[in-house]
């Protein structure tokens, strides 16, 4: 908490945050626990708006890149138009990852159904690119568009059904620790492929794998089946 609240400033890791304190709240005290992180989030709501929260200088970085960001086709158009040579896109990180996502769905409208092939990206993304000032890149920071510019949308689906699957088989699980941790790492990584891509990266796709060979090292079928025929 003290890491991604303080000591770092990713907005992305705050999100992640933020969905497993309901997660967390939600597994002890259910509904009563919902409502009580409804009021704490009500007034941290009201400190971000009023300019006393420390969130509020990320929001609003936030919030002035989206606003500063053109395409690089858009970039292109206005240097022709007003004649100027130095027109040139804002390097921020929001710039960056809505480029990012304009330029994928871009290529994946081509190739809905199959993709550009495994390790494709790159070089997809380079030709998508070649004409706009935009900078190319090997990493569009969403999974789910960086598996379906490879593998088409059956490849996001194939993602979203992943943690589905991790979430669900959860109740097969012996501890109520183990079931909390595997659906908090279920939540974790489908919230946070939206900013990254957490299973490309090393670090991050090693610690997925690892966490799930470790949690589920103790799933029983059997167990599954009784949690299906108790809910």
């Amino acid at each position: 908490i003290i890491n991604v609240s303080v000591m770092l400033g990713g907005r992305s890791g705050q999100i992640m945050l933020a969905a497993l304190s309901l997660l967390f709240v939600y597994s002890i005290w259910r509904v009563k626990g919902l409502a009580l992180l409804a009021v704490v989030l009500m007034v941290v709501s009201i400190g971000i708006i009023s300019g006393y929260a420390p969130a509020n200088n990320r929001l609003g970085t936030a919030v002035k890149e989206f606003n500063g960001w053109f395409p690089g086709y858009e970039i292109d158009i206005t240097a022709a138009v007003s004649g100027r040579d130095d027109v040139q896109p804002l390097s921020t990180s929001t710039g960056q990852r809505l480029d990012y996502m304009l330029f994928s769905l871009a290529i994946l409208a081509d190739h809905e159904v199959l993709g550009v092939g495994t390790g494709g990206f790159s070089s997809a993304y380079a030709h998508q690119v070649e004409k706009t000032t935009a900078q190319a890149t090997v990493n569009p920071h969403n999974e789910y568009l960086n598996l379906a510019v490879q593998l088409g949308i059956p490849g996001a689906i194939a993602l979203i059904a992943l943690f589905a699957v991790v979430w669900r088989h959860a109740r097969g699980l012996p501890t109520a620790l183990e079931r909390d941790l595997a659906r908090g790492l279920a939540l974790t990584f489908a919230i946070g492929c939206l900013f990254n891509s957490l299973l490309m990266d090393h670090v991050e796709g090693l610690f997925f794998a690892w966490s799930l060979g470790v949690l589920f090292g103790g799933y029983d079928p059997a167990r599954m089946r009784e949690a299906k025929a108790t809910t």
